[in-house]
């Protein structure tokens, strides 16, 4: 009896908690598009992916090129967007959709800690105006703390290049890679509580904690990425 109080109890308090977290607003002040800066928080369903400039050059000169710590042959569009996503390894690169999820990888993602990768999908632009992109629109200094929270989770080589992973996922774009990253992946620590401190570190209206899709969207204005809603 104690072993079955027990595994209802767990999932209860931990989606429980998920379900507070997601309602408890950090930032709750900030107007989410008081900056010129277009950033887009893109929900899959399952998880939720930043969206940032391949390039960017603030008032002063200082500029963010992703193109410097990409590997050179990765294909950068010149005015385009990068989808980055943080996760667990093994579903990133041996889960090509989702019929192929597996008991095992799910459970070894939901109770280990596991290794993490980064996803970087290269686009021609921004995200189509649909319900599943949200548009945040952040200052220099705001960009530039996402841009610092971003690259802190990536790995990189000897040469300051992102490491490659090969991965049999769905690949949504002509480049679109998974890299070595820094930290585990675990149930407290999961790839939509690092979209959901990507927000935080941006200085945007976030979930004191979201570890799942729908804590971080609760959060984020409902814009269908576009600058006023139609």
């Amino acid at each position: 009896m104690r072993s079955v109080l027990l595994l209802v109890a767990v999932p209860a308090l931990y989606f429980g908690a998920a379900e507070v977290g997601m309602r408890w607003p950090v930032n709750g002040d900030v107007d989410p598009l008081e900056g010129s800066i277009d950033v887009y928080f893109c929900s899959s369903g399952p998880h939720v992916s930043v969206w940032v400039p391949s390039h960017w050059s603030g008032a002063d000169g200082a500029m963010e090129r992703w193109a410097d710590i990409l590997p050179a042959d990765f294909d950068i569009r010149q005015g385009g967007y990068l989808a980055i996503g943080w996760g667990d390894r093994a579903f990133y690169t041996q889960v090509p959709t989702w019929s192929d999820l597996t008991l095992p990888v799910a459970l070894k993602g939901a109770l280990l800690p596991t290794e993490s990768v980064m996803r970087v999908t290269s686009w021609w632009g921004g995200p189509k105006k649909e319900d599943w992109a949200h548009l945040v629109g952040l200052n220099e200094q705001g960009y530039r703390s996402l841009c610092k929270y971003i690259r802190a989770s990536i790995e990189l080589g000897p040469d300051g290049r992102m490491q490659p992973i090969e991965f049999e996922g769905n690949r949504e774009a002509p480049d679109d890679r998974c890299f070595q990253a820094r930290g585990s992946y675990h149930m407290f620590r999961t790839c939509n509580s690092w979209s959901n401190g990507a927000l935080k570190a941006a200085g945007m209206k976030a979930a004191a904690w979201a570890p799942l899709a729908r804590g971080v969207v609760h959060q984020l204005p409902k814009n269908s990425g576009q600058r006023t809603s139609q």
